[in-house]
């Protein structure tokens, strides 16, 4: 690893990649949201694998192994995947869709975001 002709220390470039990936996982998030708004399934789908794949390499520079990131990045989501509608009344804040879901945590994060989500819809 040298720039130019002098060699890059080890310690700036984990720093360049630790700021890479985090900007690479923000910015898929953020296009991932944006496309999910649009109905825009192509570049959902590219957002969600630019997403996984950062996530592979935060998992990297937490110590994990190439093949424990791969592990994560292709994992069957099907498994833990909800399919369904959710409605949401943007008079009245009321929202359905969320009751048949078994998982408690996954149900007090999507009810959270939804009202998060209300409200900033109120405020504009």
């Amino acid at each position: 690893m040298t720039k130019g002709n002098k060699p890059v220390p080890a310690v700036f470039v984990k720093q360049n990649l630790e700021e890479f990936t985090i900007e690479l996982h923000h910015m898929a998030k953020n296009e991932m949201r944006k496309s999910l708004m649009n109905k825009d399934k192509e570049t959902f789908e590219l957002a969600n694998v630019i997403h996984n794949v950062s996530h592979g390499l935060i998992d990297i520079l937490k110590g994990k192994t190439a093949e424990e990131a791969l592990e994560r990045i292709f994992e069957d989501e099907e498994a833990d995947a909800v399919v369904g509608a959710i409605a949401l009344n943007l008079k009245t804040g009321d929202f359905q869709g969320i009751e048949n879901i078994e998982k408690p945590e996954l149900k007090k994060q999507l009810a959270s975001a939804l009202n998060q989500l209300t409200k900033k819809l109120e405020d504009e």
